[in-house]
């Protein structure tokens, strides 16, 4: 009989981010879930994610401005079978600073927009300093699949030795707002577990720095 350090039972939000935490810490976990049509728990199968998509695709239909009944019923055809293919994935996907340096943020109003504040990579590798590097693709959040932009790259340079955030480029949708964020903590001198831990609004884009800095190790 096998043996496991931890049993989660619960396949939710809460239970996964256990499970894995656990698990980058050496631990054998399993994780039970007695239905696999709910695979990453409520939110992201019957919750907030799935009615965030749908909220968006009737904004979207409001743009339209449809003007009979059948081109309405065809619009909502298209966004309950979006909101499928939104939960689908996404069960899928649960299944398997220098000192003198001031921290003023900036972005680039592109598709998606680009946004930074401190050093890049480059910047604090010629500068000799000891980082440590995280990235995470944009499609790994919610939020990004409920408004359909997926699309970019999120990165964050750490000092290594104090913790510290150097530096952090979004490549990604609402990076202008989210970059706000990042600057902020970088000029109260918070180190990157201020990000990592913060309590976001679920689900929002600015949730991704819970996630891209604990990806800090």
């Amino acid at each position: 009989m096998k043996k496991y350090d931890a049993i989660i039972i619960g396949f939710g939000k809460g239970g996964k981010n256990l499970a894995a935490d656990l698990a980058n810490h050496g631990w054998d976990v399993a994780v039970v879930e007695r239905s696999a049509g709910m695979y990453g728990g409520s939110c992201i199968n019957i919750g907030c994610i799935p009615t965030k998509a749908l909220v968006h695709s009737a904004q979207v239909t409001g743009y339209r401005r449809p003007s009979t009944f059948e081109q309405y019923a065809e619009e909502f055809k298209q966004a309950i079978l979006a909101k499928e293919k939104l939960t689908s994935l996404l069960r899928e996907m649960n299944f398997k600073n220098l000192d003198d340096r001031e921290a003023v943020a900036y972005s680039v109003f592109i598709d998606p927009p680009l946004a930074h504040v401190g050093l890049n990579e480059m910047q604090a590798r010629k500068m000799d300093k000891n980082i440590k590097i995280a990235s995470l693709p944009a499609t790994a959040m919610p939020r990004s699949r409920t408004i359909g932009q997926t699309e970019g790259l999120l990165k964050a340079v750490v000092d290594a030795d104090t913790g510290k955030i150097l530096g952090c480029t979004l490549f990604c949708a609402e990076s202008g707002e989210v970059i706000n964020t990042v600057s902020l903590a970088m000029r109260l001198g918070q180190d990157y577990t201020f990000l990592r831990d913060s309590i976001f609004t679920h689900p929002s884009m600015s949730e991704a720095l819970n996630d891209l800095f604990g990806l800090i190790k």
